[in-house]
């Protein structure tokens, strides 16, 4: 009887094949053992012996099978590599995406933060500028009104100045003065004939006299200084009969009376 095996190693994966291998190496072993056996047995008279079968078994070179089960072993770690790898470039792929994702999603919502805080600055440069102009036309308005109520204060002083001049209280105001001021004059030796100077007189509205300044004079600065000292000592000088003529500077002729 001859056995034969055949391997397909095509047909089953690594673990199958190598448990196929191990059979038929069981089978041959076991079959070598049969036939060396029945030609080792010692002859019996009382039975004839039967002419024993020879088992015709293919042998299998131990190192192809090594070679063999080495390079199914091989081929399975090796598509487990490709199968470690692939999962590891699909988790890559994941992660990247998720990255990306994060990443669009975030320039996304700065681009629209970017975009109402442009808004929100406009609307309040827009809201400046219009209270900036609404102060600006109050102020103006404001300015304009102070300077028609100022206006017509000044016209109504003139007025009253005009009438009150016209009256004749300026005259009579201005001969006080000169009349009190020649009283506290210290005349000097030499005064030149027809002496006539004007002085400025810085005053409060009680008639004191804060400065005194000779302007315009026909005598020398003696007779300039002479003048000046008179009217710091008519402090206070004589008030005006009009409140209308009151001016804190005034500019009165000065001629000495005999």
């Amino acid at each position: 009887m001859t056995t034969a095996l055949a391997y397909h190693p095509d047909r089953a994966d690594g673990g199958d094949a190598l448990i196929a291998i191990v059979g038929a190496l069981a089978v041959h072993g076991f079959a070598a053992w049969m036939a060396v056996s029945t030609l080792t047995l010692p002859s019996r008279d009382l039975a004839p012996i039967a002419q024993p079968q020879i088992i015709e078994a293919e042998v299998i070179d131990a190192r192809v099978l090594e070679a063999e089960a080495r390079r199914l072993r091989e081929a399975a770690e090796a598509e487990q590599r490709a199968k470690d790898q692939a999962l590891a470039e699909q988790r890559a792929m994941a992660e990247q995406k998720r990255i990306d994702d994060a990443r669009l999603t975030a320039e996304r919502e700065a681009a629209d933060r970017r975009k109402l805080e442009a808004v929100a600055a406009k609307a309040k440069a827009e809201q400046e500028a219009k209270a900036r102009e609404v102060a600006r036309e109050k102020r103006e308005a404001a300015d304009q009104t102070q300077r028609e109520k100022e206006l017509k204060t000044q016209i109504a002083a003139e007025e009253r100045r005009r009438k009150a001049e016209q009256s004749g209280a300026l005259t009579a105001w201005m001969l006080a003065l000169n009349q009190k001021v020649n009283r506290n004059w210290l005349r000097p030796a030499h005064i030149p004939d027809g002496l006539e100077c004007v002085v400025r007189v810085e005053q409060l509205p009680t008639g004191d006299v804060v400065r005194a300044t000779v302007t315009r004079c026909n005598g020398d600065e003696i007779i300039q200084r002479s003048i000046e000292d008179a009217v710091l000592k008519s402090s206070p000088l004589p008030t005006p009969s009009s409140r209308a003529l009151y001016d804190r500077n005034i500019d009165f002729v000065f001629k000495p009376t005999k």
